[in-house]
């Protein structure tokens, strides 16, 4: 919708103008052979809106696709081979940041800055490896960790921990299952020796408020 108004704004701007040529369309033409032409520019750029819409929209699509699931993927390769599997998706995630055709100029241990890196492209960069990773990155990432080296070696604790073998979830307890007080230690307000004498104490209502002890 915003792309079909501003081709119908530069449109109009034009017919209002008289300016054809700026529509490419020879300005000399009469009004019976223009009209045809405008008809005829003013769809085509609609197509050509939609249309670069939908591609831009699939390569999304595909890249996401192409991306996701970084964690299944390393998963089945061997516990050698993760750092390596991790580490060329970083350096083609860098590549594509940098505009570079391929990965073949990032060196593993080169410095961010000495790639180009500013705030900007560090933080897009962060964006792709949380895309990739599934991840919640901080902005500052590859400013903590300055080279694609460390940011592998990061990505590949925070997904599988220091060891490399993939975090298994601890079980939480169900809510179901019986809760024991084994012991319990506390010193109750205005002479309380009990806890029956405490639920006693608050259903009276009573104020015990007083100064504090000095023999804490």
């Amino acid at each position: 919708r915003t792309s079909s108004n501003a081709i119908d704004a530069e449109f109009w701007r034009a017919v209002e103008k008289g300016d054809l040529g700026a529509l490419g369309i020879d300005p000399d033409r009469s009004v019976d052979e223009a009209l045809p032409l405008l008809s005829s520019w003013r769809q085509q750029q609609r197509e050509l809106s939609e249309a670069q819409t939908a591609l831009h929209a699939e390569k999304e699509k595909a890249e996401a696709a192409m991306l996701a699931g970084l964690r299944q993927r390393v998963a089945r390769t061997s516990e050698s081979d993760r750092y390596a599997a991790v580490l060329e998706v970083v350096v083609s995630q860098i590549a594509a940041v940098l505009g570079h055709s391929g990965a073949e100029t990032i060196g593993a241990d080169r410095n961010f800055r000495d790639l180009g890196f500013d705030s900007l492209t560090a933080v897009e960069a962060r964006n792709r490896f949380n895309t990739v990773t599934g991840l919640r990155l901080p902005a500052t990432l590859v400013f903590d960790y300055p080279t694609p080296d460390a940011v592998a070696t990061h990505i590949l604790e925070e997904l599988f921990g220091a060891s490399g073998q993939e975090s298994v979830p601890v079980p939480v307890s169900s809510a179901s299952e019986p809760v024991a007080i084994v012991g319990i230690g506390c010193r109750f307000p205005g002479g309380v020796s009990s806890a029956g004498e405490l639920w006693q104490l608050l259903a009276e209502g009573r104020d015990v408020i007083g100064g504090f002890p000095t023999d804490r």
